[in-house]
């Protein structure tokens, strides 16, 4: 098999960039979970990135729909109806916009959600 383990027995990932002398990131996304608004992504270079920001500063990307996901991020800017089937899955669920991320990343720091969040 491939990965880390593979190379260096049971070590995790931790060990292995504490080891390295790596920085580690910040994690000013973590407990926020997140579901990714795929078709509201032209392009699937900038949905990989999305997802790699929030992987990598903290946050839970899930692939599908479910009661867990506390945030949906999209790139729309208003409200689209099929967000409505969000809702029944998670009523406390807020939709923010993709921006939201990316200013975060370049801030380093998890910027305020209030300009981001879009409402019905």
């Amino acid at each position: 098999s491939s990965g880390i383990n593979a190379e260096y027995g049971d070590e995790t990932e931790a060990d292995v960039i504490e080891r390295l002398g790596l920085p580690s990131l910040p994690d000013f996304f973590a407990g926020h979970r997140f579901f990714i608004h795929s078709d509201s992504f032209k392009d699937a270079e900038n949905l990989r990135q999305m997802k790699r920001y929030l992987v990598a500063y903290g946050g839970k990307v899930f692939e599908h729909m479910c009661p867990e996901v506390t945030f949906i991020v999209t790139k729309s800017e208003g409200w689209l109806s099929e967000f409505k089937q969000a809702l029944l899955v998670n009523p406390k669920i807020r939709f923010l916009k993709s921006s939201w991320v990316e200013k975060s990343s370049e801030e380093c720091a998890a910027v305020s959600k209030t300009k981001y969040y879009i409402e019905q």
